[in-house]
């Protein structure tokens, strides 16, 4: 689950907005059904990535929505600045 995590983020540093976006959406969902345990923040830091990947899309409504949920979510503090 990490690697796909890290693998969406690396394509996000790599311009690759629009394929990142997609893996971490489908990483996303699948969070949803994994029960294994989970590390601090980390439902945050996906919503956190894909937020960034959807604004670097041209998708910024989107992306505000994203950043509204990493800061909902327990964990935040990795990602609020």
């Amino acid at each position: 689950r990490l690697l796909t995590l890290e693998a969406g983020s690396t394509l996000l540093r790599a311009g690759r907005a629009a394929e990142a976006e997609q893996l971490l959406a489908s990483g996303i969902d699948r969070l949803a059904a994994d029960t294994r345990s989970r590390m601090f923040g980390e439902e945050a830091l996906w919503h956190y990535r894909r937020g960034q990947a959807r604004v670097a899309s041209g998708k910024a409504a989107d992306g505000a929505q994203d950043f509204r949920a990493a800061l909902s979510l327990p964990g935040r503090g990795w990602v609020h600045g």
